[in-house]
């Protein structure tokens, strides 16, 4: 997973960030995806699942 992949989290779309703390950037954190990025993905095709 890179930094700005979109990811089907429990509460939606999500977008993965780098952990700032992380020095080998493997950590990584997720941020709520904004409205305006959300309305494009109204059905999102599943990739993988866990």
């Amino acid at each position: 997973m890179r930094k700005g992949d979109i990811v089907a989290g429990a509460d939606g779309l999500v977008v993965a960030n780098r952990n700032a703390n992380d020095r080998h950037g493997v950590a990584m954190n997720f941020s709520p995806l904004p409205q305006s990025v959300r309305a494009k993905f109204r059905q999102v095709p599943v990739v993988a699942k866990e």
